[in-house]
């Protein structure tokens, strides 16, 4: 990993509210280390922007891409999958 593996996601408030264990097993799962988080309060999410290896080098300069997280959970509801695609 280095510091230039950045991406960009938006994550609702509620969830970081209502479940921040269920945010913190996501971010451990990517192993994501967030360097900016902004509350977007018309949007009511939080924005974060950080490095993990799951995401592509951003050169200098370049607009840090925007991703979106699926995450799928087994029948018990724990978390198996966390995915990182282009946000749409």
């Amino acid at each position: 990993m280095n510091s230039r593996q950045l991406a960009r996601f938006r994550v609702d408030e509620r969830q970081v509210r209502d479940r921040p264990e269920e945010i913190a097993e996501v971010f451990s799962m990517l192993r994501f280390v967030p360097v900016r988080a902004e509350c977007l309060f018309a949007e009511r999410r939080i924005e974060y922007v950080g490095i993990s290896e799951r995401f592509a080098d951003v050169p200098d300069g370049q607009i840090v891409p925007e991703m979106e997280l699926r995450v799928t959970k087994d029948s018990t509801g724990r978390i198996e999958l966390v995915e990182v695609v282009p946000a749409t």
